[in-house]
Order: C-alpha cells, then sequence, then structure tokens
C-alpha cells in the first residue's frame, strides 16, 4: 500500500524525511527492497562506476557511445544541478515526472517499515524505472564510495574506478589506501575491473582478493593526441580509433568509456566515437559561458584533487590570462586544500556563501583560505573578498575584470547551481565545453 501520493516535488520532501540520517551507509534495507520489487537485475549488462572525480563523465560518454551502437540505455546520475529530473536518464534523455513518480510509489508500496534515506530511495526508484523499460544496458555512477553504496546491489557485469583522492573522509576514511578499498569493493570475481589512473595499492589488493580481471589506462587503454587528432588505443587486437571530434570532458573518462563499452558490447568504431563526441554533454565540467563580454567558466571541483584538474584545464587553455575566482564551498569539504591547488594561479578571490544546511558562509570561506591567500594582504583585505550574495559577486567578478580576463566559478555542486541559474537565460547561453 502506498502511504503517501503527490507530485514529483512533494515526493522529494516526503523522501527526504523517512530516514533519521542524511547518509546512511549499507546495502541491506535496499536488497531487501528490491527482492520485493523483483528489480535485479537490471538489464542483460550493467557498468557501474566508482571513484573520486570524473564517474559522471564516463558514464555520460559511455551512455553516447551505447547509443551510437544502437542500444537501449538507461543510467543513474548523482548529484542533479538544477532538477531531480537529471539523476535518471532513458535513451539519452531525462525521465520524465509522471514515471520517477511511479518508481517512488513502487518503491514507497514495498519497503514495509524498512526506513528509507532520500539517496536510497532515488536509486531504487530509478531502478525500478530501468526495469520497466526493457533496457540492454544500465549504467550506474555510485554516489558515495562504493562497498556499501546502494548501486552496490548490482551484479555488475563490467566496473571502473575513475581515480581515487581525499574526499568525504567521515564515510571513507581518511587516507587514499582505505579510500581506494571502499571504491574497488564494486568489482566481481572473474570480471572486469577497469582504472583510470594510478591508484593506490589498496586497489590492487581487493582486485585480487575479489578475483576480478583488472584493466588499466597507460596499460590496456590510452591515447595519444596529434596534429591531425587523437589516437585510442584499446587491447582488442589493438583497435585504434581516430577521433575527428573533441570530447567535451577529459581525455582520460572518455578513453575509459570506451574500455568500458568494449567489455560490454564492442569496441566502439571511429564514427561512433565521434559521434559520442558531440550528443555528450555533462554541465558543469568546465562549461564556458559568455557573461556581459567576459569568458566564464563553470566547474564543480570540490574537492584537491578535482581543483589540481581545473587548474590544470585553465593553465591549458588561458596560460597567460589573468583568472578571477568566485567560489563557494560546503562546510565539510578542505576548502584550504582546494584553494591551495588554484592560488598561484587565480589573480583575485571572491568568496560566495552557499545555501542549504551544509553550506559554508562566505567570510568563513576566505577565513579558511588565509593562509594561501594573504600575501601581502591583511586579514582584513582577506575578509573584504567575501560576497556573500552571488549575484553581487558576479558583478564584482565582472567589475574588476576586462575582456581578456577568465572568471572561474567553482566550489561545490550547490555553488555551480547558483551561478547557472543566474546565467542560463536566453542572452547568457553556454559557448562550449571541454570538461570532466
Amino acid at each position: 500500500m502506498v502511504r503517501f501520493k503527490g507530485s514529483l516535488s512533494q515526493w522529494l520532501k516526503y523522501i527526504g524525511t523517512q530516514h533519521h540520517k542524511e547518509i546512511a551507509l549499507g546495502l541491506e534495507r535496499s536488497v531487501e527492497v528490491a527482492q520485493r520489487l523483483d528489480l535485479l537485475p537490471l538489464a542483460p549488462r550493467q557498468l557501474i562506476v566508482a571513484g573520486t572525480n570524473g564517474k559522471g563523465s564516463t558514464v555520460r560518454f559511455s551512455e553516447s557511445l551505447l547509443l551510437a551502437q544502437g542500444y537501449k540505455v538507461g543510467a543513474v546520475l548523482s548529484p542533479h544541478l538544477h532538477r531531480y529530473n537529471e539523476r535518471v536518464r532513458l535513451n539519452g534523455s531525462e525521465a520524465d515526472d509522471d514515471l520517477l513518480v511511479a518508481g517512488f510509489e513502487a518503491v514507497e508500496a514495498a519497503r514495509g517499515d524498512i526506513p528509507l534515506t532520500y539517496y536510497e530511495y532515488s536509486v531504487l526508484g530509478a531502478f525500478w524505472v530501468f526495469k520497466q523499460a526493457g533496457l540492454d544496458v544500465c549504467l550506474l555512477e555510485v554516489g558515495l564510495g562504493g562497498r556499501l553504496d546502494t548501486t552496490n546491489i548490482v551484479d555488475a557485469e563490467v566496473a571502473a574506478v575513475t581515480s581515487i583522492g581525499l574526499d568525504h573522509q567521515n564515510f571513507l576514511g581518511d587516507t587514499l589506501e582505505l579510500i581506494g578499498a571502499e571504491k574497488a569493493a564494486v568489482c566481481r570475481p572473474g570480471r572486469p575491473l577497469l582504472l583510470g589512473g594510478p591508484m593506490p595499492d589498496s586497489v590492487s589488493r581487493v582486485a585480487e582478493a575479489c578475483g576480478a580481471v583488472t584493466g588499466r589506462f597507460g596499460k590496456e587503454f590510452w591515447y595519444q593526441r596529434s596534429a591531425q587528432g587523437a589516437v585510442l588505443r584499446l587491447n582488442s587486437g589493438d583497435l585504434s580509433v581516430t577521433a575527428v571530434g573533441e570530447p567535451r570532458i577529459a581525455w582520460r573518462n572518455a578513453v575509459l568509456a570506451c574500455a568500458c563499452v568494449q567489455k560490454l558490447t564492442r569496441a566502439p568504431s571511429t564514427e561512433e566515437f565521434n559521434r559520442a563526441c558531440e550528443i555528450t554533454y555533462h554541465p558543469g565540467r568546465f562549461e564556458i559561458f559568455n557573461y556581459r563580454h567576459r569568458t566564464l567558466v563553470v566547474d564543480v571541483a570540490h574537492n584537491p584533487d578535482s581543483a589540481r584538474f581545473l587548474r590544470n584545464q585553465l593553465r591549458a587553455r588561458w596560460p597567460n590570462q589573468r583568472l578571477v575566482a568566485l567560489c563557494g564551498f560546503l562546510v565539510d569539504k578542505d576548502v584550504s586544500g582546494i584553494v591551495a591547488e588554484l592560488a598561484e594561479d587565480i589573480d583575485h578571490w571572491l568568496f560566495v556563501s552557499t545555501p542549504g544546511s551544509r553550506g559554508l558562509a562566505a567570510e568563513e570561506a576566505a577565513e579558511r583560505s588565509m593562509e594561501h591567500l594573504q600575501f601581502g594582504r591583511t586579514e582584513q583585505e582577506v575578509i573584504r573578498l567575501a560576497i556573500p550574495e552571488v549575484d553581487r559577486a558576479l558583478q564584482k567578478a565582472h567589475a574588476v575584470t576586462d575582456k581578456a580576463d577568465i572568471i572561474v566559478a567553482f566550489g561545490s555542486f550547490m555553488h555551480v547551481e547558483q551561478v547557472r541559474e543566474l546565467l542560463l537565460s536566453p542572452d547568457r547561453s553556454p559557448v562550449g565545453a571541454n570538461g570532466r
């Protein structure tokens, strides 16, 4: 029996109140509800993607490649920027409100007295949507960690770990070794575990203990750039794909996606890769806007590793331009570590207050950044870089720049959401993206 009826927005409020914790890691609750609904397997082929950074981009590009190959594809992503519907995708489009509500109703009817978190509801609801759609392939982005994340109730044919960095230490451990072990636990015996870059030793230990078959970026799959484009190499008879297009995500994640698709179905062709380059768009990842005759880059970088990646992207694209930061953070993030990665490259900083229960006030963000930003400034001068309202801060960023300068908005998904909402009007459309 469904104990609640309502619109999607009403359901989202409801599911946020059904567990006394916002985050409660563990699989038992989700496994029980999934069994009651007969959800598993979701499709004949399933991919799970864990990692600190790059998960969403890898899933998005895998989705595009599989669509180019003619498969029916579902993808679950998290978090969303503007609309909850962004989390559940069917054949390249967001699921509509009615379908998502039907999924919540099914989960609610099946759970009985089992308390579920918002995230558990969202993933199980997506799984119900996928099961009804009769898909060929399902793609799952892990929300937090891997071992105890709801997505890991799926017995995936292929698993991937994009990267390992320090984030969510209060849940996953405070070392790369501990975090790596949590994320690598999405692997399965005798099945591929594809690694998108250098990994702590714990990842190999988990894979070996599990009996997974490991493939690594730089060994089993890699790419080379040239004046003519790029050559992708996958370990399937040394297949080469010459890329005409430029993926609007990091090349490393695009190649990892190719390797995942190769294991799921077959190696993508040149035409399929170039088609994926055309259709893959992941908002908030090195996304470039025109803002009142200024170039404004929006990126969800929210930990030191992603800040380092952002810095390298900025250096590669604009090695000589002046950079102005417009940043907003969450209270539980390593603000000092993020700022340290960009301090030498950013010429002017502006701190914005981030909304929500986890949001960090602009002044506190400036204070946490103090040691990296003083450079001859007094403490009061650093604090004056804090402008709580994002619209006023954006106006200030415009005022302190000229046409040759680059404004960079980053720090959290919530901050990027705020900035994008200000930018997304008919005369302020994205001009391109080439990010993660």
